[in-house]
């Protein structure tokens, strides 16, 4: 069973998924094929919590002399050139090159209490934007000096070992968003108040197939035919498969 609050750029999300008969163990998690991930926060470096050589002292850093709390610690950087000839119909610069700078810095702390049956992590991640050369207008989400790219705080429990092998009985994930304003200065962006969506999305595996029904609601303090007006949404559906079969 997982709990999880996230803090995204572009929304500031509460997800809550549950999960019944998930299990949190030794030989699972730590023996997880290591690699770099696109989503920083889905990479697990447990294994190399007793590796001191090189850059492995730093992706699974044992804190408080035990192994049951790790630290991981990482980040990247990335270069975009960028090349405009005749921008906006020529009104603007006729050649116009500039670079994106992107670096993104993370902290990952988790730790397993009661007999490795419960985890505990908290995962941050800070990243900086920056323009240089640009002769036109800098787009809002191009320059943020500092920000938090995402955050999150996540439980997960297992049942035992008993449960290993049942049938998962479903899972149920909910949710609620707002967009987020980018601005260029050190931990000023802030959240819209004016678009929420929220929502809640179940599957539940079955013997002859899978079974997801999903609710999503929307609302807008300035509706798109109407601006006097306020814009509530809600939207119902489901998607099942059947045997090898899926839609």
């Amino acid at each position: 069973m997982v709990a999880r609050m996230l803090l995204l750029p572009l929304f500031v999300a509460l997800m809550v998924p549950v999960c019944s008969g998930a299990v949190w163990a030794q030989s699972a998690a730590d023996t997880t094929r290591i690699e770099y991930r696109l989503l920083r926060q889905q990479e697990n470096w447990r294994s190399l919590k007793d590796d001191d050589r090189g850059w492995a002292a730093l992706k699974a850093v044992p804190v408080g002399g035990g192994a049951s709390t790790v630290l991981t610690v990482g980040g990247e950087a990335r270069t975009y050139v960028h090349n405009w000839r005749h921008e906006q119909w020529g009104r603007l610069s006729a050649h116009d090159t500039y670079t994106l700078q992107r670096l993104m810095l993370h902290g990952d702390v988790s730790s397993r209490l009661i007999g490795k049956q419960l985890g505990l992590r908290a995962f941050v991640q800070l990243k900086s934007g920056f323009v240089a050369g640009r002769d036109g207008p800098v787009f809002s989400t191009s320059k943020d000096r500092l920000g938090i790219n995402q955050s999150f705080l996540e439980e997960q429990w297992s049942s035992g070992p008993e449960r290993a092998v049942t049938l998962r009985a479903g899972r149920v994930d909910a949710f609620l968003a707002q967009a987020s304003t980018t601005r260029p200065g050190v931990f000023d962006n802030d959240r819209k108040t004016g678009r929420t969506l929220w929502g809640m999305h179940m599957t539940r595996q079955g013997a002859d197939g899978q079974i997801s029904p999903y609710y999503f609601g929307t609302t807008r303090d300035i509706a798109p035919t109407d601006p006097t007006l306020r814009s509530t949404r809600h939207t119902f559906g489901m998607r099942g498969s059947s045997g090898q079969c899926r839609r």
